[in-house]
């Protein structure tokens, strides 16, 4: 029985199909507690609310942060995370998650740029790296193949900040181009974690009327990125397709070395 959860993934990678999260007892999400209600309960008594104990199946409990979350989600994300958090830290983290929620954001399905917000408040947090400076230039002649470019600069925030300029060039449109740029400035410094790290999948979709808005639509996007068998969801949010995949993929380069350290 342990093993169940482990065999589902495994024939799901044989059968080369996507793992339902929500499948019962052996779905990452079984077990997953998003209402402020839910994750008090947890926290109280981790039998509230789950049907059996979720290591039984080799699955575990899971804390979601959205909108519906209450400050026990943040505590107990916090307490997962290894963060100490101060009551005042809490409240100011929850309303952030719902100030983004509302502006268009969806946490739930991007966890991993939940937890960026509660490690950020980590004491001493600095960033890894900031991206100063982004440019994109994308060609089409006539008969011709397509041709994107992205310029970036990179501060790293060692103990010497360096700031490197880097180009990346492509054929498979704006987002390749940008990743291979990102890539390249930041393999300088963190070029273990940048080397193991893929992007399996890209989502777009929009979030408003696009019959009545048309082109000035705002999107959310949402890159799931792998690395040494962990995966993670970040989420980009903007009129403009690629300031949000830029946003999810900065949040994913940052979550894994964070999360790696």
């Amino acid at each position: 029985m342990p093993l169940l959860t482990e065999t589902s993934r495994f024939v799901a990678e044989i059968a080369n199909v996507a793992q339902n999260p929500f499948q019962p007892f052996v779905g990452s999400a079984a077990f997953g507690h998003k209402g402020g209600m839910h994750g008090q309960g947890q926290g109280k008594d981790q039998k509230s609310y789950q049907h059996i104990n979720p290591e039984v199946v080799g699955n575990r409990s899971k804390i979601i942060i959205s909108d519906k979350a209450g400050r026990a989600n943040i505590k107990l994300k916090a307490k997962e995370l290894g963060v100490p958090l101060e009551s005042s830290d809490i409240d100011e983290v929850l309303a952030e998650i719902k100030a983004k929620e509302a502006q268009g954001y969806q946490f739930d399905v991007a966890i991993a740029s939940a937890e960026l917000l509660i490690l950020k408040r980590k004491a001493g947090y600095r960033p890894p790296f900031e991206l100063l400076y982004r440019r994109g230039i994308s060609e089409k002649k006539k008969n011709g193949n397509p041709k994107d470019e992205s310029t970036v600069r990179v501060v790293t925030n060692n103990h010497k900040r360096k700031t490197t300029y880097q180009v990346g060039l492509s054929k498979d449109g704006m987002l390749d181009s940008l990743d291979k740029a990102l890539r390249r400035a930041l393999a300088l410094q963190f070029g273990k974690i940048i080397r193991s790290l893929k992007l399996t999948d890209y989502k777009v979709r929009p979030v408003n009327d696009v019959a009545r808005k048309g082109t000035r639509s705002f999107v959310r996007v949402l890159i799931s990125f792998t690395s040494n068998k962990r995966t993670w969801t970040t989420i980009g949010f903007s009129v403009d397709v690629v300031e949000a995949s830029c946003q999810a993929l900065l949040d994913g380069f940052e979550y894994a070395i964070l999360t790696s350290q």
